[in-house]
């Protein structure tokens, strides 16, 4: 399946992805390396009606509500990418990363208290996520308030030394 998303053959690839679905329970972590390969390929409409399907046949699988969020944000609709990262949380033991990239969408759109409460979401599930906290302090910039930013970078650089984005903020 994945491997016929490469060659752009998105089409013929849905049928190997549902009989992986129905047959294997560790399926659903491929589904976040081929949502990333619609990216890479640029391929957004064909992401959201891939994930659409799939989320369809498969309303209680994370990964496919995730993969849909995923395309919805790549194809610049952020409410329905949100809905979808939220049926993702609703299905999550833990939905940090969903959360997070709610946090972005928001950020996104420059609504970046309700990014803060996502990456702050995103933060408590998962204390070891630093890049939510650099998108904490993103948003404390974005909003001028610097001391704020320059804190969350901060503790960010303590969970990660090497973080680019802390390091350059």
């Amino acid at each position: 399946g994945s491997e016929l998303i490469k060659a752009d053959r998105m089409t013929e690839s849905l049928p190997y992805i549902i009989f992986a679905i129905q047959n294997d329970e560790d399926f659903e972590e491929q589904l976040f390396t081929i949502s990333y390969l619609f990216e890479e390929k640029k391929k957004t409409d064909e992401a959201v009606q891939f994930f659409s399907i799939l989320a369809d046949r498969f309303p209680l699988s994370k990964a496919c509500w995730f993969g849909l969020g995923l395309a919805y944000n790549w194809s610049k609709e952020p409410e329905k990418a949100i809905d979808a990262y939220l049926n993702a949380i609703s299905l999550a033991e833990n939905g940090a990363t969903a959360y997070y990239n709610i946090g972005n969408t928001y950020f996104e759109m420059g609504q970046f208290d309700n990014a803060i409460d996502n990456y702050s979401q995103a933060y408590q599930l998962d204390n070891k996520d630093y890049h939510a906290l650099t998108g904490i302090a993103d948003c404390y910039s974005e909003l001028q308030q610097y001391e704020k930013a320059l804190d969350y970078y901060h503790q960010a650089l303590d969970l990660c030394a090497d973080d680019t984005e802390a390091n350059l903020g």
